[in-house]
C-alpha cells in the first residue's frame, strides 16, 4: 500500500513529528488486498 504526499520545498523544514500507520485488514490482516494508511505531522510548530 503506498501513500505519496507532496509538500512545497519552503514548508520541508517545517514539518516535525513524522509518523505513520499502514493497517492491513484483508483475509486476517496477512493479506494486503484492502486496508488503510495514516499519516499524522506537525506543521508550523512554534
Amino acid at each position: 500500500m503506498v501513500m505519496f504526499v507532496f509538500i512545497k520545498r519552503k514548508y520541508f523544514s517545517e514539518i516535525k513529528n513524522i509518523d505513520y500507520i499502514i493497517k492491513k485488514t484483508g483475509a486476517s490482516g496477512y493479506l494486503g488486498n484492502k486496508g488503510s494508511v495514516l499519516y499524522r505531522f506537525d506543521i508550523f510548530c512554534h
